[in-house]
């Protein structure tokens, strides 16, 4: 019933700070830029620190492991900037993680943690008659674009149909914070309306008004599309 696409979704910079220092270890702090990243290839983690020994290399760690080094400026901050993990496609922590991360010298070290999210729409079940079948919608991530302290947006999804056009926007719920996740939406028909035959695009956002995504967009969002057979 569905076939497969690319994914595609691009994200708008926000600031949050997400770090401590673990007890009694230095006066070290560091802040990350995010409490929540779209987990692209492209992404960015943003480390600004202080308090480190100064002109010593430091270490950066992601979940213990080592992704980068520099030296420390001569009053003891830094600046680093390190890839964004990008979660699991499957199973228990598909599209969405917590990370931990540390700034470590030989006698100074601070901590703090991130989340992670794939910007991903899908449902449950994924078989069955679509004209009846009934789902809970799944939404990863849509909320990765939103400044913080401010509530998670409302999840919509668009139904275009297989000429194109906008048939019906339905909102599936809003996000639990700080990646606007919906991990099973209230059960609901997949269709809301008696689709024709055809291959349909369904594109999930956070958008009231349907926009048409592509590559371009600078909005999280998630398109797919399904066909639907005649009846015989």
């Amino acid at each position: 019933m569905r076939s497969a696409t690319a994914r595609t979704a691009i994200a708008a910079v926000t600031a949050v700070v997400c770090a401590c220092v673990p007890a009694g270890a230095s006066a070290a702090t560091i802040t990350l830029d995010r409490a929540c990243y779209e987990a692209t290839p492209a992404g960015i983690i943003t480390i600004t620190g202080s308090g480190f020994t100064p002109g010593e290399q430091y270490t950066v760690l992601v979940q213990g492991g080592v992704v980068d080094v520099g030296n420390a400026a001569a009053d003891g901050a830094l600046v680093k900037r390190i890839p964004v993990p990008v979660p699991p496609e499957s199973g228990p922590g598909a599209h969405t993680g917590t990370y931990s991360v540390e700034v470590r010298q030989a006698d100074v070290a601070a901590t703090g943690s991130f989340q992670a999210a794939t910007v991903f729409g899908d449902f449950t079940p994924g078989s069955g008659d679509p004209r009846t079948l009934k789902v809970r919608f799944i939404a990863y991530g849509f909320g990765t674009a939103t400044a913080a302290g401010q509530p998670m947006p409302t999840v919509y999804v668009h139904y275009i149909d297989p000429k194109g056009k906008l048939r019906r926007t339905v909102a599936i719920g809003a996000g639990t914070a700080p990646c606007g996740t919906i991990k099973r939406s209230a059960l609901r028909r997949l269709f809301p309306f008696a689709p024709r035959s055809g291959t349909w695009t369904l594109q999930y956002d956070a958008q009231k008004r349907y926009v048409k995504a592509t590559q371009n967009t600078h909005f999280p969002y998630d398109r797919f599309t399904l066909t639907i057979s005649a009846k015989h």
